[in-house]
């Protein structure tokens, strides 16, 4: 994708959405983990060359026809990693991960490609992120985790009521810290709607299963996102 975002040719990187997806789509998928919606800032190992470039309006151009190719072959896009990973140091498979950014730079910057795929009304789901983002929630809580980040922003501020998937919870940055049954647990809270890859599935499932039954966690909470999960599959299937 570097290599597409660097012709700066958007109809390059609809050409590779539609390639993929038609792949994909014979394989018997729906849906294509990508693509990485990150602005990158110098040499950030994070996407590395899975991002299209450093210019948000390139970014969100690229990302935007790359969903439009897959959604064509039938395919759902994932845009990633929220709310962005474009300035990380560190790799969050490999390790904790906190970037010091403020909500202006993050909003002018690196959070323009998510807002924009949610007003496109393309068929695509968002992945959160593992990193923190102490300055503006004020605690070294993963974006994945944390309510301000998913709730009170994604949801609320960008009126986003698509599907939301943690990046893999058997990441570093999260398994260093968190058990897998908290990590579930604490995700599904923020209002995350699916948990990707925990590290230990059974505790992570048991652990759900205990917070809903305990009231912990409302079982309004999870048909909600039952509820966005088949709403999109049923859409998606009607291309």
């Amino acid at each position: 994708m570097e290599h597409i975002g660097s012709g700066a040719d958007s109809d390059k990187a609809r050409e590779a959405g539609s390639h993929i997806g038609h792949y994909l789509k014979e394989l018997g998928f729906n849906v294509d983990l990508a693509p990485v919606a990150d602005v990158k800032e110098g040499n950030a190992p994070s996407p590395g060359d899975r991002s299209f470039g450093s210019d948000p309006s390139l970014v969100s151009d690229m990302a935007g026809k790359y969903t439009e190719g897959l959604n064509s072959e039938g395919v759902i896009a994932c845009y990633k990693h929220f709310p962005g990973l474009g300035r990380a140091s560190a790799n969050t498979d490999l390790e904790k991960v906190s970037i010091e950014v403020s909500t202006e730079e993050l909003i002018s910057n690196d959070l323009l490609p998510f807002t924009d795929a949610v007003k496109s009304g393309s068929e695509m789901m968002i992945m959160a992120g593992h990193a923190s983002y102490p300055q503006i929630t004020g605690d070294d809580t993963p974006a994945s985790m944390s309510v301000m980040m998913i709730t009170d922003y994604l949801r609320g501020e960008l009126k986003y009521n698509g599907v939301i998937i943690t990046d893999a919870l058997e990441a570093r940055a999260v398994k260093s810290r968190y058990e897998s049954g908290e990590a579930a647990v604490n995700a599904l809270k923020a209002g995350v709607d699916m948990l990707l890859l925990p590290g230990d599935f059974e505790g992570a499932y048991n652990a759900v299963l205990s917070a809903v039954q305990s009231g912990e966690i409302g079982e309004d909470r999870i048909n909600a996102s039952v509820s966005r999960i088949l709403t999109l599959k049923s859409r998606i299937e009607g291309i």
